[in-house]
């Protein structure tokens, strides 16, 4: 996953998994694939097995996580899906980059992968911003996932795009009212 700035612990990868499901209760193993594959740098190793009703139990585990809005219920759901799907981090150190905490994919399938890698993710960054650093687009008719990245001001918007358009809507809404 790429660890960046831009994408804090490979969490944009998580938000673009539970959107999926959101849109597609019924989200196939190769649409996963497929988001994954967008995803992945520096040859990381996914687990190619497991049953589809299992990845997508695990990812209503993490979209549970992500609807959170206090910190400590946030914190409940990452903790019980850890226990549920448990994560063996190790430090890694990718070709031209620092050290770096992974888990252990080897004798997993892609649920058990999937649901501890991002639990693992989002509880790190719980724990490095104190609160639940992530949330639902307020812009009408979105209702996607973010991550908030550390603007000054809480994210409010998934995008740029839903940003605009809230605050066209709003703008016409009080020129009409005048």
């Amino acid at each position: 996953m790429d660890l960046s700035g831009d994408n804090p612990r490979g969490l944009r990868f998580v938000v673009e998994v539970a959107n999926a499901y959101r849109k597609n209760p019924a989200l196939s193993v190769t649409d996963f694939q497929a988001i994954v594959d967008r995803h992945t740098a520096h040859g990381a190793a996914v687990p190619k097995c497991g049953k589809g009703a299992d990845l997508l139990a695990a990812i209503e585990d993490i979209v549970r996580i992500l609807a959170a809005r206090e910190s400590g219920t946030a914190a409940d759901r990452i903790n019980s899906t850890l226990n549920r799907y448990p994560a063996h981090p190790q430090l890694v150190q990718l070709p031209g980059r620092p050290w770096s905490m992974h888990l252990r994919s080897e004798n997993t399938d892609r649920a058990q992968w999937f649901a501890s890698t991002a639990a693992f993710a989002l509880g790190l960054w719980l724990s490095e911003k104190g609160a639940c650093a992530w949330g639902t687009c307020q812009a009408p008719g979105c209702d996607d996932f973010f991550v908030d990245s550390g603007r000054r001001t809480a994210q409010r918007y998934c995008t740029p795009r839903c940003a605009t358009r809230a605050r066209v809507a709003n703008y016409r809404l009080k020129s009409a009212g005048r």
